[in-house]
């Protein structure tokens, strides 16, 4: 940091720029990894913290206190889940498709907010946010956005997309 701050105020601009989309672009090769081993082999993705789908939700529920709050098919027919806790903290989950009694982590965050057709959280680190929109037919877009940079990248799309629980219901009710 000493360095970059001997550097002229546009030249460190620019580093700190690119030190976000680096961050960015690898957050969204993690996620197309995650997504492309699941199309994998078993032997793969067992590398991925997965589990038996019910005694993994039972987990999230005891250990985060998570329930399974929303969740969609891919458009190449992977099942993703977002479990939620009363604190807004959350997790992304999918099933790989070899294995459709089981879920994997993807990536988790916090602030998870639902709207009427998007729901959003910021992913940990807290410099992006993370966002699936959904239209009246379902269909649904998974992006993330730069908070630093305002870019915005286009990472998963899918159909089916099911609002499980409701908890701005929880809010109004406390």
């Amino acid at each position: 940091m000493q360095q970059l701050k001997q550097l002229p105020i546009e030249t460190q601009d620019l580093v700190q720029i690119s030190y976000f989309k680096m961050k960015i672009y690898s957050i969204i090769s993690v996620i197309f990894i995650l997504i492309a081993s699941f199309l994998a082999t078993s032997t793969q993705a067992q590398q991925l913290m997965c589990g038996e789908r019910t005694s993994f939700l039972s987990g999230l529920k005891k250990n985060f206190n998570e329930v399974l709050t929303e969740q969609g098919l891919g458009s190449n027919g992977v099942l993703i889940g977002i479990t939620v806790s009363p604190q807004k903290k959350w997790t992304l989950l999918m099933v790989p498709k070899h294995n459709p009694y089981s879920y994997c982590v993807v990536v988790s965050g916090s602030h998870w907010k639902q709207d009427p057709s998007a729901s959003t959280g910021l992913l940990d680190g807290g410099d992006s946010l993370m966002s699936i929109g959904f239209d009246d037919e379902l269909n649904w877009t998974l992006i993330i956005v730069n908070y630093k940079t305002k870019e915005v990248y286009p990472v998963f799309d899918g159909y089916a997309w099911d609002r499980i629980k409701d908890i701005n219901i929880q809010e109004q009710s406390l």
